[in-house]
């Protein structure tokens, strides 16, 4: 175990945290325990080390992660076209999240992380104002160090066969600006056809 790891080789053992111990209902605040209780603490009495404490499976938590994982994919490199001139802090990060929920809930626009294990690659979203023609407004932006891997296109196809089968959208429209030949060669591999240019764009 790491434990025996650390100490064979004379490293000082902290502690142990149980991680994921009991999930609190962001509604009525109860707590279960899907995963069981008490093993982390009697691991640490077992091992005669201190037990420094339980972190919960909480809804805020994993969602104050999330926004410091996109406020860090926005500050990457070729992101400054994609980033939101409002969001600069984990908090601006977090109301850009919720308010992305609020837009799914309200069938006005879907967002998507891509992502690779834990790592984010880029993200891809739809919106439906158009859904009185069954029309959907596609937009989408890859990391810089993962261009070139068939991300952003694998994305989108995956991206149109949910609006199509689950979405029940007709017709999915994106566009790209003139000087990013890149993103109209994701659009093409993904099976959207060039229909024109949009004048003063």
């Amino acid at each position: 175990s790491y434990i025996q790891k650390a100490r064979y080789e004379i490293k000082p053992v902290l502690g142990i945290i149980e991680n994921m111990a009991g999930y609190q209902c962001p509604h009525c605040g109860e707590v279960s325990d899907p995963f069981g209780a008490g093993g982390a603490e009697a691991a640490a009495k077992a091992l005669d080390i201190p037990f420094l404490g339980r972190v919960p499976l909480r809804l805020s938590i994993r969602q104050a992660s999330d926004a410091g994982v996109l406020l860090a994919a926005y500050g990457g490199a070729g992101m400054a076209t994609e980033r939101p001139g409002d969001v600069a802090t984990v908090e601006d990060a977090e109301r850009l999240i919720a308010g992305w929920a609020e837009e799914a809930e309200a069938d006005k626009a879907y967002t998507f992380a891509v992502v690779e294990g834990d790592t984010i690659l880029g993200q891809m979203r739809v919106t439906t104002q158009l859904r009185v023609h069954s029309i959907g407004w596609i937009s989408y932006w890859t990391l810089e160090q993962h261009r070139g891997r068939g991300v952003g296109s694998t994305g989108l196809k995956l991206l149109a066969r949910h609006c199509f089968d689950e979405l029940g959208l007709f017709r999915l429209e994106t566009g790209h600006r003139l000087d990013n030949p890149g993103s109209c060669r994701v659009a093409t591999s993904a099976g959207f056809l060039v229909e024109g240019r949009e004048r003063q764009k």
